[in-house]
């Protein structure tokens, strides 16, 4: 069987196939190839119906051999391509081989619904909404610089009489980029032999060694200022001169409140944050059905709060016109002991970090957002100094005490407008009822004196720890043993029958 040739360069090719991908590759062949068919166009009446396949034109046939050798039969002359569409045939499209993830929300995903808001207004009181863009014919109350106005100045403070620089304490903006990019890619023993080469010293910058590269970055603005306190936890252990034992430990911490401040002056927030509660709805009647709770500021108790900072507002100023001027700040708190060292030693952190709920959840959540500070690390100690059996305990009140340290400036700040708060439970003496509960005091917690903050609503549901751990082993399992006994239960579990779909815990 002869080979196939192309039928504008009649070149020899394996297959038919070889010949189209010769065309489609070859630009000479491919030009010859679009004007064959620029030349055998034709009409198509809609009306009629539509012709034989046979009467449609086809492209013509290769051009056979000059060789009668290499077709003795004269196949080729009744040889004919398929017909080809006005494009050129194409390349094969190669399919990646990994693996896709098509996002798709959930039926239940706030995402799918529409959403119609409530905003927070009072026309009868003449409140307007807080964080909204001033109308035409209102004025503003009051202004407070941002986080870059006051990084602004500070610049400016450094470089005293000399010229303005953006770039400050750095000489430009490349030796900035420099120092980003040491910082972020460059340990400092690495950073000391790179600063070390002969070819930085002909760079002449500001920096030469790690240590005076380190006083540049800390001469950088930054947010509140970091204080220690020091934190006696006294023992009921006693040491070898018979006197109770004490340990002194450090409690790392920042101001909130300035934190606080510092994430709202922040520029970067402005498009995410919010300063007025909101209900939203996924239907357009507003029926409590359909109500949306997704960011902070759609939960009831924003709402209700927002009143009530209102009406105390309105009772203490008697008029109107400093409303509107208050909002409300939901703070969260995250805190967890954190392991430092895998292998040796047994170094561990307790940091605490804050954010606040008014910026929305979806920015607050990325780590590159930067919308999370840290504002204290709270002490870590074994607490030699007490009792193996009131050490747990004693735990729990250095805990609580830590923590009302690092937010007391939170109880300053609101109270001026703070409601006096309820003290039911103050003067309530433990009974022998409740230790045989298995129940515990807590002296003074935290979360006790913060303003507008109800500690068992901020509850979230926790299977492990609440049902499997808290309920069925610390509880259940514990009160059956005690009834029955252990060898009792132990042989009614064994003469449970056997379940294949079923597992026990």
């Amino acid at each position: 069987m002869p080979k196939p040739r192309c039928p504008y360069c009649s070149k020899k090719l394996k297959t038919a196939g070889g010949v189209n991908h010769h065309v489609s590759k070859s630009p000479t062949c491919r030009s010859k190839w679009q004007d064959s068919l620029a030349r055998e166009t034709f009409t198509v009446n809609h009306d009629e119906a539509e012709p034989p396949v046979d009467a449609i034109p086809r492209t013509p046939s290769p051009v056979p051999s000059n060789e009668d050798d290499d077709d003795p039969m004269g196949i080729a002359d009744d040889f004919t391509y398929p017909v080809h569409e006005e494009t050129p045939p194409s390349e094969p499209i190669l399919r990646s081989q990994q693996a896709t993830v098509e996002e798709v929300p959930d039926d239940g995903d706030p995402q799918n619904y529409s959403r119609f808001i409530e905003p927070f207004e009072d026309d009868e009181l003449g409140r307007s909404l807080p964080g909204r863009q001033l109308k035409p014919n209102e004025t503003l109350l009051r202004a407070g610089d941002t986080l870059f106005h006051r990084m602004h100045t500070h610049q400016r403070q450094e470089c005293g009489t000399k010229e303005f620089s953006p770039f400050v304490p750095f000489r430009d903006e490349e030796e900035w980029d420099l120092a980003r990019w040491l910082m972020k890619n460059v340990t400092q023993t690495g950073t000391d032999e790179y600063l070390g080469l002969p070819i930085n010293k002909k760079a002449n910058l500001s920096f030469h060694n790690n240590r005076t590269f380190l006083k540049k970055v800390d001469q950088l603005p930054t947010g509140p200022d970091w204080t220690c306190k020091m934190v006696t936890a006294a023992g009921n252990r006693l040491d070898e001169n018979d006197e109770l034992m004490s340990e002194d430990l450090e409690l790392w911490m920042r101001n909130p409140v300035e934190c606080i401040k510092e994430l709202i002056s922040n520029p970067a927030f402005c498009k995410h944050m919010v300063y007025a509660p909101e209900r939203v709805y996924g239907a357009k009647d507003g029926r409590e059905e359909s109500r949306i709770f997704d960011e902070m500021w759609t939960a009831e108790w924003w709402w209700k709060l927002q009143v009530r900072i209102d009406c105390i507002q309105a009772r203490e100023y008697k008029s109107n016109c400093d409303l509107g001027n208050v909002t409300s700040g939901g703070i969260i708190l995250s805190s967890d002991k954190t392991k430092l060292s895998q292998f040796s030693g047994n170094k561990t952190a307790w940091p605490v970090y804050l954010t606040i709920g008014n910026i929305s959840k979806d920015t607050r959540c990325q780590p590159s957002a930067h919308a999370t500070v840290l504002i204290g690390y709270l002490p870590v100690s074994k607490l030699t100094c007490f009792t193996d059996n009131t050490q747990s305990l004693a735990g729990y009140r250095l805990f609580h005490h830590c923590m009302s340290l690092l937010l007391e400036p939170l109880i300053a700040a609101d109270e001026d407008t703070t409601l006096a708060a309820l003290d039911d439970h103050r003067n309530r003496r433990n009974t022998p009822a409740f230790e045989e509960g298995g129940l515990r005091t807590v002296y003074k917690p935290f979360w006790a004196a913060l303003p507008h903050t109800d500690i068992f609503a901020s509850f979230t549901p926790d299977l492990l720890h609440q049902l499997h751990k808290g309920v069925f082993k610390d509880h259940l399992v514990s009160w059956c043993t005690k009834i029955v006994g252990a060898e009792e239960l132990d042989r009614r579990f064994k003469a449970m029958n056997a379940f294949a779909v079923k597992r026990c815990a």
